[in-house]
């Protein structure tokens, strides 16, 4: 039986890298990068909750859903992976029921430590870092999700973990 998971969490998390490595593992897998789907828009996609911006948010979820469902439909396991505002999560539910939701959460120390460690076009300052910590922390919208600290987490130990979360809704 295939499944749907998405991985999100704050910037400098390990989503990227967690999802690639577990879609490697994985038979007949799809890893779905959000990111790229925002990079479409080559004037840049907006991020604020203007009307242009809240309508972006919307039509991200919409292509990553459609996307998932064409790959689901074939029998594919399906990796969505990225941050998403709550108005895309709407958009993808519209086509696809994933299976678990997934926030990559180690400690903000070690959050800082690894932002600080990425390479200056995507290094974020502290204060995004922290800000974006709060809203996966405090947000009421992810309480739902399973949460994973990976403060002391290698990324084998991560994948594992993830893919025990996958059997058990298998």
């Amino acid at each position: 039986m295939s499944f749907i998971i998405s991985i999100t969490g704050p910037t400098s998390a390990g989503k990227t890298t967690v999802s690639q490595a577990l879609a490697e593992k994985t038979e007949r897998c799809v890893n779905i990068d959000v990111d790229h789907f925002k990079h479409l828009i080559v004037t840049g996609f907006i991020y604020d909750k203007t009307d242009d911006g809240l309508r972006q948010w919307r039509l991200l979820g919409e292509n990553v859903g459609q996307t998932a469902k064409n790959f689901a439909e074939q029998d594919y396991n399906i990796i969505i992976n990225g941050y998403l505002d709550p108005l895309a999560w709407d958009g993808i539910e519209g086509y696809v029921l994933v299976d678990k939701n997934i926030v990559l959460l180690p400690e903000l120390e070690a959050n800082k430590t690894r932002n600080d460690g990425r390479s200056s076009d995507v290094k974020m300052e502290h204060a995004d870092v922290e800000r974006h910590q709060q809203d996966f922390r405090n947000n009421p919208f992810y309480s739902d999700f399973y949460i994973l600290d990976t403060t002391d987490h290698s990324l084998v130990q991560t994948v594992h973990e993830i893919q025990n979360l996958i059997e058990e809704v298998r």
